[in-house]
């Protein structure tokens, strides 16, 4: 999993990775996640959303974070 959007572009830069999981809480919240989510699509990386150990509300934010921004994966959303 990423922290950043410059974490994005690291990986994709040494082609460490062909996905990146993206999660709230290492981010720092929607803005931030959403922003390395941009990084990955734009690096030609495939995104999934995941969670650690958030409450019911923010697993309910990933969610819907992961359905508009890449509905056609499988997301790691557990913690709940």
């Amino acid at each position: 999993s990423v922290h950043t959007a410059r974490d994005v572009h690291a990986i994709a830069e040494r082609g460490a990775a062909n996905l990146v999981n993206i999660k709230l809480a290492k981010t720092g919240g929607l803005a931030a996640a959403l922003d390395a989510a941009r990084a990955a699509r734009a690096a030609g990386l495939g995104v999934i959303f995941g969670s650690m150990m958030e409450a019911h509300v923010g697993v309910g934010a990933t969610a819907q974070l992961a359905a508009a921004f890449a509905p056609d994966s499988v997301h790691d959303l557990d913690a709940a």
